[in-house]
């Protein structure tokens, strides 16, 4: 049986709701560190998630937004860096 390329659509989103669902987590993560390091970058992730998750359902600004999404990644890699070791 050949491959439904109907589903590609539906796959993104999903993948796109992850990664929504994901940023929900490191940013509760975040904020259960406290301090200001960890708010501001727990409030950041937030915000990511909710971009992430309205992309899911707006499929035509994901080049831009996967840009932005990558760049906060390295953000919280290095808050949470910052963080272990007690900045």
């Amino acid at each position: 049986m050949p491959p439904d390329r109907t589903l590609w659509a539906e796959r993104t989103a999903l993948a796109w709701q992850r990664s929504a669902l994901a940023l929900v987590v490191v940013g509760a993560l975040f904020l259960h560190a406290g301090g200001p390091l960890g708010i501001v970058a727990g409030a950041l992730m937030w915000a990511a998630a909710a971009v992430a998750y309205d992309t899911s359902r707006r499929p035509a600004q994901r080049p831009r937004l996967i840009r932005a999404l990558a760049a906060l990644t390295v953000v919280a890699a290095v808050a949470g860096a910052l963080i272990a070791a007690g900045a």
